[in-house]
């Protein structure tokens, strides 16, 4: 479960720009959408990144999905991408099990 996004509507993203929230909650809708469909962690990601139009979260996508496909949990690279409140969460991360 993800929270919600407190006291701001905009999350910094890579290289400090901000990324609205609106686009954070689309982007976890269809993450989980995709993932419940059973298309793969680095799939999903790749998916969207192409489809996102907002450049920043275009590049945070894509340095999340170069972490995950190096080994890194994708709630780190989401919280080192995005800030703390775009991973809170049970604390169990996911970790990729493979290339696509």
């Amino acid at each position: 479960q993800i929270d919600p996004v407190e006291g701001s509507s905009t999350r910094r993203g890579t290289a400090g720009r901000t990324v609205p929230a609106r686009h954070l909650a689309i982007l976890y809708s269809q993450l989980a959408d995709l993932l419940r469909s059973g298309v793969p962690l680095l799939r999903s990601l790749e998916l969207l990144e192409r489809r996102t139009t907002h450049r920043t979260l275009k590049l945070a996508i894509e340095d999340v999905r170069d972490q995950v496909s190096n080994g890194a949990h994708l709630a780190d690279a989401m919280r080192q991408e995005l800030g703390d409140s775009a991973t809170k969460q049970n604390g169990s991360g996911v970790r990729a099990p493979g290339r696509l």
